[in-house]
């Protein structure tokens, strides 16, 4: 029997995890990291309990102000990623909403310059909801201190952010604004999975184009997480590709028909030669009578030889 020398892998890269892992104690109730943020490392749960959330679109009834009320809130939260879908999303439903913003950013966040563009866009006798909404775009918290009031908050209080019970107007403020409600599509968070002892996350996010998270992590109980930076996690999966690649070859290279072929050269061109396939009992892997067109050399497992003597 061949001893599958990829055991010897295994331990390589484990032991070159435990010289690069960081260890870390993160309390509970706390946002690891958010939908949108960098992703800079790869997290393993070694004690405690996470959950994973993901923005999820849905439809909803609002009115203009509910649906200002929500964008509101992805500013403070700088959700910059869903305030810009949201937007484009509901660009011809909330037109004017979306024109104000425009307005906003086109006079470079000044106060003055944005008042005179909504003056000429809508005149002096503008109604209560422009001139609302208008205020609400100028008001400092939406636009300061985001990072401060995202620091100090709470998984559960940056979830309840997301309740489409924040955004519905006051019944003593109704008759102030339009009451005629509009389909749009809004993100709320959505519960995936949770992550105890032993699970790991953040590689998608490192292996991306725009090393961007694509989930929130939150924590639950107390929890210590082990994590790699970007430059760690890459060299581990660099060394256990290597060492799995010369485990493999070294496998391939123990069988008489590759005996005298030279080891290095082997070694370099194996992933474009060979291809590691799983086949379940009962697979045909040969039909008699067929083309041969590949040469197999088996790894693990048995196999049964039968031919047609008719």
């Amino acid at each position: 029997m061949v001893k599958d020398s990829s055991v010897d892998s295994v331990s390589d890269v484990l032991l070159q995890l435990a010289y690069k892992l960081k260890v870390d104690l993160y309390e509970e109730n706390t946002v690891l990291f958010r939908y949108g943020d960098v992703s800079d490392r790869f997290y393993f749960v070694l004690g405690g309990n996470t959950s994973i959330w993901m923005p999820c679109m849905i439809e909803v009834e609002m009115t203009s102000h509910e649906y200002f009320q929500y964008l509101t809130n992805l500013m403070k939260l700088n959700e910059v990623d869903l305030l810009e879908k949201s937007l484009k999303l509901n660009e011809k439903t909330f037109l004017h909403i979306t024109d104000l913003l425009m307005m906003w950013k086109q006079s470079g966040n000044d106060v003055s310059k944005f008042k005179n563009k909504v003056l000429i866009m809508y005149g002096s006798d503008s109604n209560y909801e422009i001139d609302a909404i208008s205020e609400g775009i100028i008001k400092p918290p939406m636009y300061k201190n985001t990072e401060e009031i995202i620091k100090n908050m709470t998984a559960e209080e940056y979830l309840n952010c997301f309740s489409l019970d924040n955004f519905k107007t006051k019944p003593e403020d109704q008759h102030l604004y339009s009451t005629k409600k509009h389909t749009c599509s809004v993100y709320i968070q959505s519960f995936i999975k949770d992550l105890g002892k032993g699970a790991s996350f953040g590689a998608d996010g490192l292996k991306s184009k725009n090393k961007k998270r694509n989930a929130n992590i939150l924590i639950k109980d107390d929890t210590y997480l082990g994590s790699l930076d970007s430059k760690g996690f890459n060299d581990l999966i660099k060394v256990g590709s290597e060492k799995t690649k010369r485990a493999q070859a070294n496998f391939l290279l123990s069988s008489q028909l590759l005996l005298t072929m030279n080891k290095v050269i082997f070694q370099k061109y194996f992933f474009s030669m060979f291809v590691l396939t799983r086949f379940n009992r009962g697979d045909k892997l040969i039909k008699e009578g067929t083309e041969y067109t590949h040469v197999y050399f088996v790894k693990e497992g048995d196999f049964e030889l039968t031919i047609n003597n008719n």
